[in-house]
């Protein structure tokens, strides 16, 4: 999954950041980047004792509270979702009408 890191100290211009953007996505794959939020997930369910999908519904209900570790949970478990669901249907594009799957 694309990264840009910055510092308060080295903020780059607006173009410059959207060049930057630009690039890093070019550079990205949507199954790496679905493998690695997996194994991401996997570590937080270890961690914390419980699946993604059982947290993210008391999340949802307000249970397990607001700290930033359940925020970024909840987040990485949101882009995992969403970028599951892209991919199989870009996959289910590419299966039934053999068209190249949109990234």
């Amino acid at each position: 999954m694309p990264k840009l890191m910055y510092s308060h100290n080295n903020l780059p211009s607006p173009e410059s950041f959207r060049k930057h953007l630009a690039e890093a996505m070019a550079q990205s794959n949507p199954l790496d980047d679905l493998l690695e939020l997996s194994l991401e997930l996997r570590e937080i369910e270890n961690k914390r004792g419980m699946t993604s999908k059982d947290f993210y519904e008391q999340y949802q209900q307000g249970k397990m509270g607001d700290d930033e570790e359940s925020v970024q949970w909840a987040i990485r478990y949101r882009a995992y979702l969403e970028l599951k669901k892209r991919v199989e249907l870009a996959l289910m594009r590419q299966a039934v009408w053999g068209e190249r799957p949109i990234t």
